[in-house]
């Protein structure tokens, strides 16, 4: 039986900004290859079709170019790709493509460097604490957010029921 892998990533929309120094440190900590020429930074693995592009632009790395074709269980996608999307905040909208099911496709999106998409949902899990103790000042935490929008709509449909309970009253 033949391992799973990813067969393609189409991306539709990708944001990830990191500091231009982490390329020094991403091959031992990740096991990728680093290749700078000029302004722009390649990342690859020994997975011959999956590599992101950077563009350098002072002290940060923008990226410019992702492919993830032939990913073997999906480890570049989930051990790099995944992993740099969660650390530094990034976004992705996109799906995924695996061989088995044969013509399996999902979509996977990462907002801030959160997702619940199962590859990459537990390195988004591992990362909450410290990833929300160095949110901007003047921006609450991702999770906050998500409650005050959650209590939101809960007091609206409170209001609701509330409007509705007291015109039921009136015609009985």
């Amino acid at each position: 039986m033949a391992l799973s892998r990813i067969i393609e990533l189409s991306i539709t929309r990708v944001r990830l900004v990191l500091p231009a120094a982490e390329f020094v440190r991403l091959p031992a900590a990740m096991g990728v290859t680093v290749v700078r020429e000029g302004d722009e930074v390649r990342l690859t693995t020994e997975q011959a079709r999956c590599a992101l592009l950077f563009h350098i632009e002072g002290d940060t790395a923008t990226l410019t170019e992702a492919t993830v074709k032939d990913d073997i269980r999906g480890a570049f996608f989930q051990q790099v790709l995944g992993a740099l999307l969660v650390e530094y905040r990034g976004d992705l909208d996109g799906e995924v493509e695996w061989n088995q099911p044969k013509g399996q496709k999902s979509r996977v999106w990462v907002e801030a460097g959160e997702t619940d998409y199962p590859l990459l949902a537990s390195l988004s899990a591992a990362r909450a604490g410290p990833l929300l103790e160095s949110a901007p000042e003047d921006k609450p935490p991702r999770d906050d957010r998500r409650v005050e929008a959650h209590l939101e709509s809960a007091r609206a449909a409170w209001q609701e029921y509330q409007r509705l309970k007291s015109g039921k009253a009136t015609r009985g």
